[in-house]
């Protein structure tokens, strides 16, 4: 009886095709190739019980991973099918709950969230299943508690479903807790479910919020548990996060209109936008706080005219941005305080508010028809568009570039990927580029001297590296280098000495042991490289080097099969290590010349 629900899989299906035949982009390899808690049991246990076992503490997206990565392993296809889907059945909840809403255009909403640009980067990146995911449970939770409440239900569902109330409350709370371990974004739900209480009865009485309490409870938890690891884990603290509390207000009150305008009109989308300058000498940069704040008065005011649709509306949009904002740190403020993917969840609001708008306000059916099928045309031409941006990391951030020169993340990235294709000079002129436009970004500066360390220039390697730990002297990955370009210049003991130092700084930093197992391996102690590689190995079982090195020290001692295994074992991890194919092939060759030998 309702087409919608076939037109917005076979739309959103359609707009989506480019982004399931896309590969990884950038922390893609963090979250699937190179997590080791996807690999088996304990590692699924590690997921829920370690705070720091994965880039982010979100278990139920990361539980998700571990079951694909048992079905398909490392392929991408697999993981954006999911996303996609997840999409989809976020898009049908939509209409679903508006429809029970008595939301003039529900579907309608349903569609244009569902083929919206700003939400490519949400479904077309792996990563950002925390989003599609958490959406799709705290829209669950939502459903169901306003079946709990009976908000928005016809007398007759009212009845029906009064036997069944606390058992929705039940399976409400339960999507709730799910919503958080997706991403803690979700935890604004119970102050949402207020606002809709509010819009649809135009009170709120104690005994609505009385069963809210549980879900507040589970979000303040939930949300300072996720601040402490975004800060101690994933790293957002120092200077890059020094504001004021007036400059944290001036950058919410930007962000929101930002947000607000690229919903009306998202073009340009971009990877990494421009991180703009805070200047409170700037009295311009208020009015962006203050007109928010005009706003929502003004709608206030209007309330009885115009309905408390619009403001429920904005108040929504604005506080399921709250973790979002700026008042709270959160790593990509670095890079910038926006992006599309942060208003995945609140977008739905205003979505919704534009499309009751259009519904109510276009009376001739025919003109609002013609009106959604030139929007939905035009808004799935810009998907179909956007998604062939993700199709690798170098498509990423060569459009990021052209059309944000100042993104240094991106022209170091794809300094990155020019040195993994051997091509060294287009590589070093996107991390000096990244250096002069950030002269302290410690990361370009390592991967420019690594560049260096491979041309045999180990001193002037070595000089970027320090200088890297210039404005952070106990950088484990700059210490490491430093180390490395020792050892390859020959100076082993100087480099065992800053392998030693990573290792006194942070005992689990599996490359220093690996390549302290290297400096060990040179001076001729092969039983103590040998340890050393197996702790590398225990830290992280999907690194393939200390493999392939033990079975150098095996080969050495001339235990060929037990070698063998061990350089099965490391092209098992990463089938195009070349190296250990091509020991593995001279063991082959030995052995067999060995049988053949009379």
């Amino acid at each position: 009886k309702n087409p919608f629900p076939l037109i917005i899989l076979f739309l959103t299906a359609l707009c989506y095709f480019p982004a399931v035949t896309s590969g990884y982009i950038w922390d893609d390899d963090q979250y699937i190739l190179e997590n080791s808690t996807l690999l088996d049991l304990h590692g699924l246990k590690r997921i829920w019980t370690e705070l720091k076992a994965t880039p982010q503490y979100y278990p139920v997206t990361f539980t998700t991973f571990w079951f694909e990565r048992q079905l398909w392993g490392s392929q991408p296809f697999g993981y954006h099918v999911v996303n996609v889907l997840i999409h989809i059945l976020n898009a049908l909840l939509i209409g679903r709950l508006f429809e029970r809403l008595s939301i003039p255009g529900a579907w309608l909403a349903a569609a244009l969230f569902a083929i919206h640009p700003v939400h490519v980067e949400s479904v077309a990146w792996i990563t950002e299943r925390k989003n599609v995911l958490s959406a799709f449970f705290y829209l669950l939770s939502l459903n169901a508690y306003i079946r709990f409440a009976s908000i928005g239900l016809i007398e007759a569902e009212k009845k029906l479903d009064e036997s069944f109330q606390y058992r929705k409350y039940a399976i409400s709370l339960f999507f709730f807790f799910c919503a958080l371990g997706s991403k803690t974004v979700t935890c604004t739900l119970p102050a949402a479910i207020l606002v809709v209480i509010w819009w649809k009865r135009g009170q709120i009485f104690r005994g609505d919020i009385w069963p809210l309490l549980p879900f507040f409870l589970m979000a303040l938890f939930a949300a300072p548990l996720t601040s402490w690891v975004e800060q101690n884990h994933v790293g957002a603290m120092g200077d890059e996060w020094n504001f004021n509390p007036v400059e944290r207000l001036l950058i919410a009150g930007r962000v929101l209109w930002f947000y607000i305008g690229k919903l009306l009109w998202p073009q340009p989308l971009i990877f990494i936008y421009p991180r703009w300058v805070i200047d409170m000498s700037q009295v311009t940069q208020f009015i962006y706080p203050l007109s928010f704040l005009f706003l929502l008065f003004g709608l206030w005011k209007a309330r009885f005219h115009v309905g408390r649709g619009p403001l429920a509306a904005v108040l929504l949009f604005s506080g399921t941005l709250l973790p979002a904002l700026g008042f709270i740190d959160f790593y990509p403020m670095r890079y910038s305080f926006v992006a599309d993917h942060f208003q995945y969840l609140a977008s739905i609001s205003l979505i919704g508010l534009f499309a009751s708008g259009l519904a109510s306000w276009v009376n001739q059916k025919s003109v609002f028809r013609i009106f959604t099928i030139f929007l939905l045309m035009g808004y799935g031409t810009i998907v179909w568009n956007q998604t062939h941006v993700y199709k690798n990391e170098e498509t990423l951030w060569i459009n990021t570039i052209i059309k944000n020169p100042t993104a240094w993340i991106a022209h170091n990235n794809l300094g990155v990927i020019m040195a993994q294709k051997k091509k060294t000079i287009e590589a070093i002129d996107y991390f000096r580029e990244a250096i002069r436009l950030k002269p302290d970004y410690k990361e370009s500066l390592n991967n420019l001297g690594l560049l260096l360390h491979d041309e045999n220039k180990f001193d002037e390697a070595i000089t970027q590296f320090k200088i890297a730990l210039k404005n952070d002297p106990d950088n484990l990955e700059g210490l490491n280098n430093i180390g490395l370009s020792y050892l390859a210049n020959g100076n082993v003991e100087q480099a065992k000495d800053y392998f030693f130092r990573v290792i006194n700084l942070n005992p689990g930093y599996y490359k220093a042991r690996n390549n302290l197992g290297l400096a060990l391996f040179r001076a001729g102690n092969l039983d103590q490289a040998m340890r050393s590689y197996q702790i590398a190995i225990r830290l992280n079982p999907t690194l393939p080097e200390p493999y392939r090195n033990i079975g150098l020290i095996l080969a050495q001692k001339k235990k060929w099969s037990e070698a063998k295994r061990y350089f099965e074992k490391a092209l098992f991890i990463s089938p195009n290590f070349l190296e250990a194919k091509m020991d593995l092939n001279k063991i082959i060759a030995l052995q067999n010349e060995k049988k053949s030998s009379p």
